[in-house]
């Protein structure tokens, strides 16, 4: 994950920090304003004071401890008719694994890679909300496609790290990629989601530019945990560029046992002519994938003909 989407996560992290230091400052100024709050509320931390210096100073605090037990009890006796305790004055910490840091130890937390993945939703131009499982049902006759897709997201061993959908268009393809973003998100993914043009563009971009501006452009295709490719076969086809950017992707994925999903309207045979003996393989090799036909009319088709009759 390169410097400048950390840079961003940070700014996530930082405000959501802010947002809950100032909730708990306001629910503490609305606590106060109760009668009788304020005087147990300073006993409270003279308590905690007292505790602390005790233990430092090698002294026993369990007469200490138990009085501010019965000070937190009060006091949380008389906020109760605000619906608000004494914890209510502390920020609230969202992620208990890294305590909104973003890294545990020195990894990338889960909620980090979930910031992550939605900004670059975000940056790649996907503007609507990702698609649910739950949301819709499956074209007919693609329903065990979508039940063992559901099943993958939730397998993070799956020996299946390339996954491709062949089929026409709107039998369901992007729309189940969608679906498998979200619930790969939900779960602490980094996720980039892509299509094949906007890849192509990104490598020329770095083919062409200086060795200055490069660092970064393709650390989305390299460093996400899932990898989707939306419409293989639409991008133009750039001499040293489409295929060899492809290839290069595909393999360094599979060298770090990362998960590619590709989708595309081409046939087996035409994925063969279109790009080179190298890109095919690395596609259909199915020690590491595997390739899925979807079937079915064109949805949208349908409902454009159902919106005519009516």
């Amino acid at each position: 994950m390169n410097n400048l989407i950390m840079f961003e996560i940070g700014k996530v992290l930082s405000q959501k920090k802010f947002d809950a230091s100032l909730q708990a400052k306001q629910n503490e100024k609305k606590a106060l304003q109760v009668s009788g709050v304020e005087e147990f509320d300073d006993r409270r931390k003279e308590l905690i004071l007292e505790i602390a210096n005790a233990r430092f100073e090698g002294k026993d605090t369990i007469e200490l401890r138990k009085e501010l037990e019965r000070i937190i009890k009060n006091e949380n006796s008389l906020l109760k008719k605000i619906n608000l305790t004494v914890g209510d004055f502390e920020p609230k910490v969202i992620c208990e694994k890294c305590a909104d840091t973003g890294y545990v130890g020195t990894k990338i937390c889960s909620c980090a890679k979930k910031i992550a993945s939605k900004l670059l939703l975000e940056k790649s131009g996907f503007k609507k909300t990702l698609s649910k499982f739950s949301d819709n049902k499956p074209i007919e006759g693609n329903e065990q496609i979508y039940k063992k897709m559901q099943e993958w997201t939730e397998n993070d061993l799956s020996k299946n790290k390339i996954i491709l959908f062949v089929g026409g268009t709107g039998t369901g393809k992007s729309y189940l990629m969608e679906c498998m973003a979200e619930a790969l998100i939900n779960r602490g993914n980094f996720v980039f989601f892509t299509t094949a043009f906007n890849l192509v563009q990104t490598c020329l971009k770095y083919h062409t530019a200086f060795n200055e501006n490069k660092n970064g452009l393709l650390d989305s295709f390299l460093d996400s945990d899932v990898l989707f490719i939306d419409d293989l076969g639409t991008e133009p086809m750039l001499k040293n560029v489409t295929i060899e950017y492809l290839l290069m992707i595909l393999n360094e994925r599979l060298s770090r046992n990362l998960r590619t999903v590709i989708s595309t309207n081409l046939l087996q045979e035409q994925i063969e002519q279109k790009y080179d003996e190298r890109v095919f393989s690395r596609i259909f090799d199915k020690r590491n994938g595997i390739a899925i036909k979807f079937e079915g009319k064109d949805l949208r088709i349908t409902k454009a003909d159902k919106k005519v009759k009516l």
